[in-house]
């Protein structure tokens, strides 16, 4: 019998789909890791999850409909590409062989590196959850906070969804069970060199917004990125 609860059915898509993927990334000698929502979710399990799943890669000798193509190849038992929406470049998952996931599918979205992200990944492993390894979660703050930042200049959507996700990654990080996650701020700040006014502007935003936010946990979280810059900054 095929599982009920949507959350739940997401949770085993997403984690079997993010399985299957990395096994075959490792196959092919390319590193990646979950990311983004879906690597947040496995920190913290309280935080709703998508039914998407994030994987960046960045060490890949082949373009991204290359690697598409390649992983349809090697498994086109559980992937697919996104015919149905046009979008060839989005990787769909689908297992069959288990009757409690119906005929669910979960959809996959690759992203490589870009600019000095590969050579701070190098640096700074992933994490191991759950045998999935996954961006170390102050990246994915940092990323988070990029990418909200840039939606927020350029009127774009999703900008309230993307400050849910951030205040998610803000208690995720500063809950005091995962204070390890806080010593990779150190590594990844230099590679952010605008964290702290980019910081500013998510906190201005839900003020005059009037989103609900903890201002003690914002100071938190910049009493971690403003020696770092700062120090940064004095360097160049």
């Amino acid at each position: 019998m095929a599982i009920q609860d949507k959350q739940v059915l997401n949770t085993v898509l997403r984690t079997k789909a993010s399985d299957a993927l990395l096994d075959l990334l490792n196959g092919l000698r390319i590193r990646g890791a979950v990311a983004g929502k879906s690597g947040l979710v496995l920190y913290d399990r309280s935080v709703k999850g998508p039914k998407e799943v994030l994987v960046m890669v960045w060490n890949s000798y082949l373009t991204l409909p290359q690697l598409i193509s390649r992983i349809v190849q090697r498994d086109p038992k559980h992937f697919s590409t996104d015919k149905a929406a046009g979008n060839s470049k989005r990787l769909l998952y689908q297992a069959g062989e288990f009757k409690f996931l119906g005929n669910s599918k979960c959809s996959i979205r690759i992203i490589f590196a870009k600019g000095t992200l590969p050579a701070l990944l190098f640096k700074c492993k992933p994490v191991n959850i759950n045998r999935l390894p996954v961006l170390p979660l102050a990246i994915i703050l940092l990323l988070e906070l990029k990418a909200w930042v840039k939606r927020y200049d350029n009127h774009e959507g999703g900008v309230k969804a993307g400050s849910k996700i951030l205040k998610d990654c803000v208690d995720a990080i500063l809950n005091p069970i995962r204070e390890w996650c806080l010593k990779d701020f150190s590594k990844a700040l230099p590679y952010f060199p605008e964290a702290t006014e980019q910081l500013e502007k998510f906190g201005t935003y839900l003020k005059e917004s009037k989103e609900q936010v903890d201002s003690d946990k914002l100071a938190q979280i910049r009493e971690h990125l403003m020696p770092q810059t700062m120090n940064s900054s004095n360097g160049d």
